[in-house]
This record gives C-alpha cells, sequence and structure tokens, in this order.
C-alpha cells in the first residue's frame, strides 16, 4: 500500500488499477481532488475508489450522497467504486474529534422531537462499535481479482493528534492467498 502522495502520472501507468480509500469527513473523501489530478480523461477507469464508515449498507441515501459529493455523474459511470460498513471508534479518536462527537451526541439526547435519522444517529455516536466484514470487501475483491497488476493506495483515516478516527479496513495481495482484507493497523506499508 503506497501513501497517494508518492503515486505519479507515471507510476499510475504501470498498472491496470489503482485502488484509492481515504477517510470521508463531513461527506468529502479527504484527498479526492489530488488523486483524480492524477488521472487523465481517459485513465480515470483505472481509479477504483472504497470507503468504510459506520453508517450501514442500508443507508443507501447517505451513502450515495458520498459518491455525489465527491464525483460527477460521469465520473461516476467511468469510476468503479465501493462501500464497505465499517465502525466507530471513540478510542481512538483524537481529542477534538472525540469532545465533536461527545457534544453532538449530548445535543441530540437533550432533542424532544427527533426524526427517525437523528434518533438513529444518536445510537449511531454513543459509543464505539464495529460492524464491519470480511464479505462487504467481496465485491472489490471479485472486480480486481482477475487484474494482473493493482496498486493500492490511499491515506489512513487520522483523527486529530494523528489517531486513527474510525476502524479501517485495508486490502493486500499476496501471491498463495490472494486477495484479503485486514484491519489497517496491521498492514505493512511499502
Amino acid at each position: 500500500m503506497l501513501d497517494y502522495k508518492n503515486l505519479s502520472r507515471l507510476s499510475i501507468a504501470e498498472y491496470d488499477f489503482v485502488i484509492y480509500r481515504s477517510r470521508v469527513h463531513s461527506e468529502r473523501i479527504d484527498g479526492i481532488k489530488k488523486i483524480k489530478v492524477l488521472f487523465s480523461d481517459n485513465e480515470m477507469s483505472k481509479l477504483i475508489i472504497f470507503e468504510t464508515r459506520p453508517t450501514p449498507l442500508a443507508a443507501e441515501d447517505v451513502i450515495n450522497t458520498i459518491w455525489e459529493s465527491n464525483f460527477s455523474n460521469e465520473e461516476l459511470k467511468i469510476i468503479s467504486h465501493f462501500y464497505m460498513q465499517g465502525g466507530f471508534n471513540y478510542e481512538k479518536m483524537g481529542i477534538l474529534d472525540r469532545m465533536i462527537m461527545k457534544t453532538l451526541s449530548k445535543i441530540l439526547s437533550r432533542k424532544k422531537d427527533k426524526s427517525s435519522d437523528e434518533a438513529g444517529f444518536e445510537q449511531d455516536i454513543g459509543s464505539s462499535y464495529d460492524i464491519s466484514s470480511r464479505e462487504y470487501i467481496a465485491p472489490l475483491i471479485q472486480f480486481v481479482k482477475v487484474q494482473s497488476k493493482v496498486v493500492i493506495g490511499g491515506s489512513r483515516a487520522r483523527g486529530t493528534n494523528q489517531q486513527d478516527s474510525d476502524i479501517d479496513m485495508g486490502i493486500y495481495y499476496d501471491e498463495s492467498e490472494g486477495f484479503n482484507v485486514t484491519d489497517v493497523d496491521k498492514m505493512v506499508y511499502v
């Protein structure tokens, strides 16, 4: 896995696909503008995006908002994109992110007439949890399995003070095992 900052147009040309993963913050994928600049219009189909968030897979409208906030309709037709539900980890958040989330949770708990979205969000940010599963990465693995040269790039999701702000999954390739998923903290970066 490479940090996207180490990618260049020349290095991208070597690969059939580039898989990019970064955190989503306020519906924006961190670093996506910079990564898209590396691809010319005819190379955009080499880009594969995968994202993890605590949002359940059933919340398609929320997930679609993420894609629509980061890509034009034309880009969405060309760029393969995958979503995997993940988790929420207060213990790995920086102090500022943790304070913001706890404050928001407290505000929502005091609100009397909550919409179903607000009630669900209040429950979601109340405590840490992990709803990730290896099965969620299967479509991405299946998509790239037949490709010969793939580079997996991205940036780790970081909160304040360089602390992980959520539970991240990463993929890696091993010739004997094929593509696999692991906790990003356990990945070896090359």
